[in-house]
């Protein structure tokens, strides 16, 4: 019986890419490696085309996702605060919500605001 063998990079939190680029760097991420990379911060410039231009510079094309959003590894809503400065690429703080104890209709974190 043949073996299938596939080889996944899960970037959660990608920010400008700089982890990804690391293990691109160390040989960890190759040209068969499939990528899902997350970011949820709106302020990050990054997205999947930077990542493959990363990539490419060290000549490799592995196949990229890019995912706008946040992963949890829970049930619930995640509230992320993040600064009005948008050259801060980190968020001021998240927290997860069990889902009946959040009322998600205020988007207030998303203008910066703390809830």
């Amino acid at each position: 019986m043949n073996k299938i063998s596939r080889k996944f990079f899960l970037d959660c939190g990608a920010n400008e890419g700089q982890g990804f680029l690391q293990f691109v760097k160390m040989v960890k991420i190759t040209s068969e490696t499939e990528v899902h990379s997350f970011e949820p911060n709106p302020y990050c410039k990054i997205d999947e085309f930077k990542l493959k231009l990363l990539a490419k510079d060290f000549g490799i094309t592995p196949n990229v996702k890019f995912h706008r959003t946040a992963i949890l590894n829970q049930d619930g809503v995640c509230s992320i605060v993040v600064s009005k400065d948008i050259n801060k690429k980190n968020g001021e703080g998240t927290a997860v919500h069990g889902i009946k104890n959040v009322n998600t209709t205020n988007h207030l974190a998303l203008e910066g605001v703390e809830l």
